[in-house]
């Protein structure tokens, strides 16, 4: 095993497990390989199902020949290996299932090198997975199961190979069939010259490591203590066996934090009081009132730091709240009510055309209305009437025209109105009559 932080060599970005149209993938190989060569990748391994796809090189990326076989794990599970590297065509294991030390035999055989491809999405048993000589590895992460069905980290599986004294490296690729969608999400990187053999010897020894994005600088072990220089990052967990390790997680400032909770609470509250004083005695009334939300923010994170402090503070805030609203009080008083509130207590004096109407009886005061809303004004229901009635007439369908009868238009017309009023005096006569009658007492 060589130590990558101390061996010599640029660092390449290797994509390692991707497939194309030669199997389920999406793009052919070449548009693959521009792809991740704008995607800013140095080495790229098409691995398609049972087809050793070998675009060529570009100026920028380095193509891998690759494959992805399938073996028998234990309890008879369907496993995936990646080939990478193999120099021959696979003719030979056509139609043949292996399990794992035999497909992986194969591999070596034709130059490559074997790594086991996501035993977490193929259902390994961690405790049952034993790895031959002949397997470098396994992929401890791969972006296509995590995003699918959230089975694409194998770190248990990782940590029971290592944990029987078995030397296991671990990458982390994309296992691409979509690219855009699942590409460029994980990455090895590979300390060693831009050649197929380097890239390939590397591998072989662990000379890399996997990452989904942070970069680690530097590893130094000694003196009982591990030292690790990488990105900014929320943790980095060392784990030495079952229950044994160590971690380290990003923390925060505390002081300066709560400083600068202080001091953005209270710009607040002071817009807040600002707003509030200078909204009442400007012209227009300001809308705004955030109703000093943020004071208890403000107070806690004081109270933490001094309990003293939190006394100014708390009286200065309750000068500048009460006597904000004290100063919208004694304002509102001295302008009276407002203009809209004066609008809605205006009543609309009647007009000469209201007084004549109520002369002839058409309608009613409009505070006699107010008082008995179940009585509506003649004229009112006589205009509703009609537009009801002209309504019907223009949604009915025309008729033909028929000419007029000369005889029947020649008959004199029956008043209507007279036939009213004389309805009208009889219906009257008779309420008179009613009302001078004496009452009838009941049988006894």
């Amino acid at each position: 095993m060589h130590n990558p932080w101390q061996a010599e060599g640029p660092w390449l970005r290797c994509a390692l497990h991707a497939h194309t149209t030669n199997s389920d993938g999406e793009l052919p190989p070449r548009a693959l390989v521009k792809h991740y060569e704008r995607a800013g990748y140095d080495v790229l391994a098409v691995t398609d199902h049972w087809h050793r796809s070998d675009p060529p090189s570009t100026e920028r990326l380095l193509v891998l020949p690759s494959a992805e076989l399938n073996c028998l794990l234990p309890n008879e599970r369907d496993g995936h290996v990646l080939a990478l590297g193999i120099d021959d065509a696979l003719d030979e294991l056509e139609g043949n299932r292996l399990d794992l030390a035999g497909t992986a035999a194969w591999i070596v055989a034709h130059g490559g090198i074997a790594y086991l491809a996501h035993p977490y999405w193929t259902g390994a048993t961690p405790g049952l997975l034993e790895l031959p000589d002949s397997v470098s590895g396994i992929e401890v992460y791969n972006a296509g199961c995590e995003l699918e069905i959230g089975r694409g980290l194998a770190t248990v599986h990782w940590d029971e190979l290592l944990d029987a004294g078995r030397p296991c490296f671990a990458l982390a690729t994309d296992d691409s069939h979509h690219p855009g969608f699942d590409s460029d999400l994980a990455w090895t990187w590979v300390r060693a010259e831009r050649t197929a053999d380097a890239v390939l010897a590397a591998l072989r020894t662990g000379c890399f490591y996997g990452t989904t994005g942070p970069r680690i600088a530097d590893v130094v072990v000694g003196d009982g203590a591990i030292e690790v220089g990488c990105d900014p990052c929320r943790s980095v967990t060392c784990v030495f066996g079952v229950s044994s390790g160590a971690a380290v997680h990003a923390g925060i400032n505390v002081k300066r934090d709560i400083m600068t909770a202080f001091a953005l609470s209270g710009g607040l509250i002071g817009l807040a009081a600002a707003v509030e004083i200078l909204g009442v005695w400007g012209y227009v009334r300001a809308d705004w009132n955030p109703a000093f939300g943020m004071t208890l923010f403000a107070i806690v994170f004081l109270a933490g730091l001094n309990v003293m402090v939190v006394i100014p503070f708390v009286f200065l805030f309750a000068v500048i709240q009460i006597g904000g609203h004290e100063a919208a009080r004694c304002e509102s008083f001295r302008r009276g009510p407002s203009r809209h509130a004066a609008e809605v207590r205006l009543q609309r004096a009647p007009d000469a055309l209201d007084a004549a109407r109520l002369r002839r009886g058409y309608c009613r005061p409009a505070t006699a209305r107010r008082q008995d809303p179940g009585r509506s004004c003649k004229s009112v229901e006589a205009r509703q009437g009609h537009r009801d009635r002209d309504r019907r007439r223009r949604a009915a369908p025309a008729r033909a025209h028929r000419p007029r009868d000369p005889v029947r238009a020649a008959r004199p017309r029956p008043d209507r109105r007279a036939g009213r009023s004389a309805r009208r005096r009889r219906s009257r006569g008779r309420e008179r009559r009613a009302a001078r009658r004496p009452a009838r007492l009941p049988p006894r």
